[in-house]
């Protein structure tokens, strides 16, 4: 076993073990980003149906350094809401924060507070409370890096009763890349 899925290993094991208070996050995520791996050591049972449909969106494919880009969590029913969302944005060593996501007054969105585990700048928003969230309020602007290659992902909690650790969404990984400009042209 390598010393990466070991240390993956660990983290879930960790998690695992923290008080029930900790595993509800209703204040937001305490991570930066969701590894690749399994959900099972975040809830013993998945919901039934398994929550489906989530998507991210850009406006962009190629992004110009400094202007704004625009994304959106969406589900194909779109009556579905969300009590949980941590999005973000990495160069491609996935554990470096690119670029930065802008908060308004009065959204229920805040950046990850750093900690000896995380720090994730403002390369990582999530939820400021439990309240559910309409599709209308997922949306999100965030100012890409000056160079590089930038992946977005976004993990969500659907809205639901009770103990919401089964009803949680990973969503595609998006790609973006530094718009290439020649004499002025794209």
């Amino acid at each position: 076993m390598n010393l990466t899925r070991r240390m993956l290993i660990g983290i879930a094991f960790s998690l695992t073990a923290l008080p029930s208070a900790l595993h509800a996050f209703s204040s937001g995520s305490i991570v930066c980003s969701v590894p690749l791996i399994p959900f099972s050591p975040m809830s013993s049972t998945l919901s039934n149906p398994v929550p489906a449909g989530w998507s991210l969106l850009s406006n962009v494919r190629y992004y110009q350094p400094g202007a704004q880009v625009q994304l959106r969590i969406v589900n194909t029913d779109v009556l579905k809401k969300v009590k949980g969302v941590l999005l973000w944005a990495q160069f491609n060593d996935f554990t470096t924060p690119a670029g930065s996501f802008l908060i308004g007054p009065g959204t229920p969105w805040k950046y990850v507070s750093p900690s000896p585990s995380a720090q994730c700048l403002q390369g990582s928003i999530t939820h400021d409370n439990p309240d559910p969230k309409t599709q209308a309020e997922l949306i999100f602007n965030w100012t890409p890096p000056q160079t590089g290659k930038v992946f977005l992902q976004a993990f969500v909690i659907e809205d639901c009763t009770g103990n919401c650790r089964s009803n949680q969404a990973l969503t595609q990984t998006i790609e973006l890349f530094e718009a290439i400009s020649i004499n002025g042209f794209e």
